[in-house]
Formats: C-alpha cells, sequence, structure tokens
C-alpha cells in the first residue's frame, strides 16, 4: 500500500511539474513571438511570430490566440481570414481573455469583411463588459446611447458614462456632458454639462 501510495504521489508531483513547465512555456512562446511579431527584442519575423504563437495557443495560452485572431483580422503580414480570426478570439475567449471579446465585437459592430450585426457586437462587448474589460464598458455606453444592437436606453448610457468620465476618460466626459446638456438619462443641467464638456476638452 505504502508503494501504491507512493508511486500516486511521483505520479501526481510529475503532473503538477508538467503543468506548470507547460505554462511556462506557453508563455516563453507568446513573448518570443511578440518580440519577433514586432521587432523590439528580436528581429523582426512575422512568420516566426505566427508559428511561436500557434505553438503557444496550443499549450492554452489566450493571449497567443488573441495575436493569432489579431493577425488574420488585420491582413498585414498574411492574407486576411476573417473565419480564422473569429476562430481565434472565440478560443480565447472561451479562456476568458476579456480582450478578445473587444476585438470580435468590433468586427461585427464595423462589418469587417463580414456582414455588419450591432447585436453580434452587443452580445460580445456585454461579455467583455462583465469579465472587467474597460474597452467593452465604453462600447457598451455607446451602443446604449446610439442603440445599435440593443435598445436605445439613455439612463444606462448615462450611468455608465458617469462611472467612466469618473475615471478620468475623456470620451466619457464628452457624452456625460452631452447627457447634462440634453436630459439624456438624466434631468438638463448646463453647470453640469459646462462642466464635463470642459474637462473634456482640456
Amino acid at each position: 500500500n505504502m508503494k501504491k501510495l507512493h508511486g500516486l504521489f511521483m505520479l501526481l508531483f510529475c503532473i503538477n511539474a508538467f503543468s506548470q513547465s507547460s505554462k511556462t512555456l506557453s508563455e516563453t512562446l507568446y513573448e518570443d513571438g511578440l518580440g519577433y511579431l514586432r521587432g523590439i527584442t528580436k528581429y523582426h519575423n512575422p512568420k516566426l511570430a505566427k508559428s511561436l504563437f500557434y505553438q503557444s495557443a496550443k499549450l492554452g495560452c489566450p493571449q497567443a490566440m488573441n495575436e493569432l485572431g489579431n493577425i488574420y483580422s488585420d491582413g498585414m503580414y498574411f492574407r486576411r481570414n476573417i473565419d480564422s480570426a473569429i476562430f481565434w478570439y472565440k478560443k480565447a475567449i472561451f479562456s476568458e481573455y476579456a480582450p478578445s471579446c473587444y476585438n470580435i465585437a468590433n468586427l461585427y459592430r464595423l462589418g469587417f469583411n463580414i456582414p455588419q450585426d450591432f447585436t453580434e457586437a452587443f452580445r460580445y462587448y456585454m461579455k467583455g463588459m462583465e469579465m472587467k474589460n474597460s474597452d467593452c464598458k465604453k462600447a457598451i455606453a455607446y451602443m446604449y446611447y446610439k442603440g445599435l444592437g440593443t435598445s436605445q436606453n439613455y439612463y444606462k448610457a448615462f450611468d455608465l458614462y458617469k462611472e467612466i468620465a469618473e475615471t478620468g476618460n475623456v470620451n466619457a466626459m464628452y457624452f456625460l456632458g452631452l447627457c447634462y446638456r440634453n436630459g439624456y438619462g438624466t434631468f438638463p443641467d448646463p453647470e453640469l454639462s459646462k462642466l464635463w464638456l470642459q474637462k473634456s476638452a482640456s
């Protein structure tokens, strides 16, 4: 029994050590990939960067999955492939990587090489906001303000813009000023409107 217990302990130890080394390897591959893609810490080699991102993504690195999505969506170094971009963004989102929610939502909102779909855009922005992504939060405020992919709701837009403006975001300050000026989601308040519009301008 002691031999079995010892064997089980060693097996668990090896599995744990392997998972830790896999994590370290995936992060190293991702960081090396960034170096080659940007030509900062390594010489500029997008083809090698893509290969490293692919290896890293296969080991479960969501940042590498997101970078593959970016590579396929921007078409700068390789032939643009939106289906592949969406595939990798979705894999990153499944791994709880919030920036991919913003990236995939932008594709749908802009109709970038796919049919424009505000509902899908709103859905992914909302998912990203729930994962505490600030870019998605700003996008949701705008979608509510304009009624894109959801019913226009000045009250929700106002609440979000107020929260974001108080963190110092210039764009949110401007929209909050408009809300106070026009009485969108709040009572009209010329003084507060002037205050926030001046803050955004300065």
